[in-house]
């Protein structure tokens, strides 16, 4: 177990160093730089504004390494790509916040064709009292190889009542979700079919995580054909069940 934990550290660090490819000369008609949308990334600066913009132009959102950007809400719409340089971009939520960071409501419609990808995401849970990193649902969404950690709530969840599907959380690290009380883990999904949960990392130091990995539909939700390979959990593992 050691070495297969030392072993997924090593790749994801290495991975960090390498990080995503930057836009090239000419790509701006397909990616929004959240940089060009006034964020600031200086780690005091509100950047949330900066952020939804570059997101409602439903182009490629670009976020570069070596700054923190505070955050309220962000709301994906269809075909969001967020993609961060590597986990020097922190995205973190905003002090008070006290809600999920990502997220599309369920009064809403469900969102298609969303990534996350190579971000750093801070909880900020010694400054908040509830909210997940990311939650949300429908068509086609992918959550990879995301640093997420210090989460009020749970890493990642996903799941809808109806018109979920193709759901992905593949190559990612929680560590310290949840607060003192909350029942909350790291990953999750809570409803929706053809289901992917694979080779992801969940650790903790503080204890609060009540679990890893956890297939665990809603009243009245369905969750079929789900697959969970390769997960490494250190002071949680598998829940099954329903509410």
């Amino acid at each position: 177990m050691q070495i297969r934990v030392a072993f997924f550290l090593l790749i994801a660090w290495a991975s960090l160093a390498i990080g995503q490819a930057p836009p090239t000369v000419g790509m701006s008609s397909l990616v929004a730089n959240v940089m060009e949308y006034e964020a600031v990334g200086d780690g005091v600066t509100d950047d949330t504004d900066a952020f939804q913009a570059a997101i409602n132009t439903g182009k490629r959102v670009w976020v570069p390494a070596n700054h923190t950007y505070i955050l309220r809400r962000l709301t994906p719409v269809s075909g969001t790509a967020i993609e961060c340089e590597n986990w020097t971009a922190i995205l973190k939520m905003k002090s008070g916040h006290n809600a999920d960071l990502i997220r599309n409501e369920y009064s809403l419609p469900p969102v298609d064709n969303v990534s996350i990808q190579g971000c750093q995401i801070d909880g900020n849970k010694s400054q908040n009292t509830a909210g997940s990193a990311i939650q949300m649902s429908g068509k086609n969404i992918l959550v990879e190889h995301n640093y997420i950690h210090d989460t009020p709530h749970a890493c990642v969840v996903l799941g809808r009542p109806s018109g979920a599907r193709n759901m992905r959380i593949v190559d990612n690290w929680c560590h310290n979700p949840a607060r003192s009380g909350n029942f909350w883990g790291a990953f999750a999904f809570t409803g929706g079919d053809h289901l992917t949960m694979r080779r992801n990392l969940a650790t903790t130091e503080d204890n609060f995580m009540s679990y890893a990995y956890d297939v665990e539909p809603n009243p009245g939700w369905v969750v079929g054909c789900v697959l969970i390979q390769d997960n490494i959990g250190i002071g949680g593992g598998l829940q099954v069940g329903t509410d």
